[in-house]
């Protein structure tokens, strides 16, 4: 009986420090997008509304300058679970920042469950995305 609550704690604690370890990546390789993001010149931007299908590349220095402003404000919020995905009912921006060195998508929703980044390794759960959402609607509009 011993030996079995040993081995429960042990699988517990590994399964926590696992968990804490993949949390900590994670944050990592957001703030590394960030990062890379602030430091890029020749940043390149494409965006597309979900509802209306329209996609466009944003050439004015000013809105991609706001874009990479409200990217920097994005928080760390987990990893993106999949359990709410967007619908027709929710208004959705697909987000590419590219560059040489760079290409990241995110999916930016008014509804704070759906709002992600798409990293290299992880699907990263993001809050205080309001201003880039509000950036990436005023370009459509």
């Amino acid at each position: 009986m011993k030996i079995k609550v040993r081995y429960i704690i042990i699988t517990l604690m590994a399964l926590g420090i696992s968990a804490v370890i993949v949390h900590t990546l994670a944050w990592n390789e957001l703030h590394n997008i960030k990062n890379q993001i602030d430091n890029q010149s020749g940043i390149q931007v494409v965006l597309k509304d979900y509802q209306s299908s329209n996609s466009v590349k944003v050439v004015n220095p000013i809105t991609i300058k706001d874009i990479c402003e409200g990217i920097s404000e994005l928080q760390y919020n987990g990893l993106f679970g999949g359990n709410e995905l967007i619908t027709n009912d929710n208004q959705a921006y697909s987000l590419i920042v590219y560059s040489k060195d760079l290409h990241v998508t995110f999916i930016i929703s008014d509804s704070y469950k759906q709002s992600r980044v798409i990293g290299n390794n992880f699907s990263i759960s993001v809050k205080n995305y309001e201003n880039l959402y509000e950036s990436l609607k005023s370009v459509f509009n």
